[in-house]
């Protein structure tokens, strides 16, 4: 194994006694609140915002909303020509967001509370595969940030995990957050 598969197991080892230690419920609360839960709400906004734009009453109400500004005054051709609807859109949908991640950490934290020997050692259980989860993520944003960093930087990283016995040079090659990337490339292309 190489030394960056050493870090790895490492990192990982720790994340997960704190997961064994902290619980499914509380990281949940921990990674959800404050930034992590807004970046968590954008993310959300970003990846469902156009299926859910597709919808066909969101249209109706979105299309009806711009027939009551269309032909009003000046001031409401421009919020029109800014696209006004998808400000609004996209704002209620992140307020909605934010308001079904409270409910739902909510629920999870109350089931969690209950004082129950099954349900500690399920919360526990969940909490090591969550912060495991999280550690993926962490390591994935690092390799993202390499990536976009590029040079000597990223040849000297993917010389330093080739090979590796976890994988990582896989990881940093198929890295999912790249798509975001290529995808906000190829909007600025078009």
């Amino acid at each position: 194994m190489l030394l960056a598969d050493w870090i790895v197991v490492g990192i990982l080892a720790f994340f997960c006694l704190i997961g064994i230690w902290v619980g499914f419920a509380r990281g949940l609360r921990f990674f959800t609140s404050g930034f992590f839960g807004i970046i968590i709400a954008i993310i959300v906004c970003y990846t469902l915002g156009g299926p859910i734009y597709k919808i066909g009453f969101i249209q109706d109400l979105l299309g009806k909303f711009i027939t009551a500004l269309t032909g009003k005054n000046t001031f409401c051709d421009i919020l029109i020509s800014i696209r006004i609807d998808l400000i609004v859109y996209y704002i209620a949908l992140f307020i909605i967001v934010l308001i079904l991640r409270l409910i739902i950490v909510k629920i999870v934290l109350a089931i969690a509370d209950i004082d129950n020997v099954v349900i500690s050692f399920i919360d526990r259980i969940f909490g090591v595969i969550f912060f495991a989860a999280v550690t993926l993520l962490f390591m994935l944003v690092a390799f993202w940030v390499i990536n976009l960093i590029g040079g000597t930087t990223a040849t000297t990283v993917t010389d330093a995990i080739a090979g590796s016995k976890l994988k990582l040079d896989w990881f940093y090659e198929h890295n999912p957050l790249m798509i975001i990337i290529q995808v906000i490339k190829m909007e600025v292309v078009l």
